[in-house]
């Protein structure tokens, strides 16, 4: 195997980068110590791992310890999460964004964005949107939003719980 040697760059954005906290990665895992081992939710979990917006892979491997016990490890490998949108429909509209998708490590996610339109007075607007994923393990996502600008303001919350794996049975949001 080649050795990985980072250029200036990769080397900036690393040290830029927090990595994601291993309690996050804990709170994201569908069993826990003293769990029967279940090839197919080790299966889910790694895609559930891998659809967290600041995951780019996971595995799970299973280490025999003795012959009812094994030690579960998970890797997963973080992506770089700071970034920014331009969305330009023509010089007139359009909107320019910037985002934190792993704040701290934590696994919130915050974005500002800055929609404008020339047809509207008070553009350009603004937005805001704060995102807390899978509240203390149930799999329930809050989502804190504002936008004020291009002739309306808005504000709210929305709470859901998506379908998480065939073993979960409630699903819904407000």
């Amino acid at each position: 195997p080649e050795a990985f040697s980072p250029n200036g760059l990769e080397r900036l954005l690393n040290r830029t980068h927090i990595n994601t906290n291993e309690r996050i990665i804990l709170k994201n895992l569908l069993f826990a110590p003293g769990d029967t081992i279940s090839p197919i939710e080790l299966s889910e979990n790694e895609r559930l791992l891998r659809e967290l917006p600041y995951i780019d892979d996971a595995r799970i491997v299973v280490v025999p310890v003795s012959g009812n016990e094994a030690d579960i490890i998970v890797f997963t490998k973080d992506i770089y999460s700071l970034g920014a949108a331009v969305n330009i429909g023509s010089l007139k509209k359009g909107s320019v964004s910037v985002f934190e998708k792993n704040i701290f490590g934590m696994g919130h996610e915050f974005r500002i964005e800055v929609p404008y339109d020339s047809k509207y007075s008070d553009s350009p607007g603004f937005g805001v949107q704060y995102l807390v994923n899978n509240i203390n393990r149930t799999f329930i996502n809050l989502g804190i939003y504002y936008h004020d600008g291009l002739g309306k303001k808005t504000y709210g919350f929305d709470l859901s719980r998506r379908l998480v794996s065939s073993g979960t049975r409630y699903a819904g949001g407000i």
